[in-house]
């Protein structure tokens, strides 16, 4: 199982219309950390989302 973390960003600056979209994946926390602060400092709302990858590819589910 390995680990991925999702940037996900907001990039409708008016604040009308929200439209979040992952705008990368990466198996490193360090890129996806800096990526957020950049992006953050550029005017968008980020959000860093971790999930798991099983051996077959699939999102493992919590709890399983």
């Amino acid at each position: 199982m390995s680990e991925l973390f999702l940037v996900n960003a907001n990039f409708d600056v008016t604040g009308n219309y929200p439209s979040w979209l992952c705008h990368k994946a990466t198996h490193k926390k360090s890129e996806a950390s800096d990526l957020a602060d950049y992006l953050r400092n550029e005017g968008y709302e980020v959000r860093i989302q971790s999930i798991l990858i099983n051996d077959k590819g699939y999102v493992e589910k919590e709890g399983a």
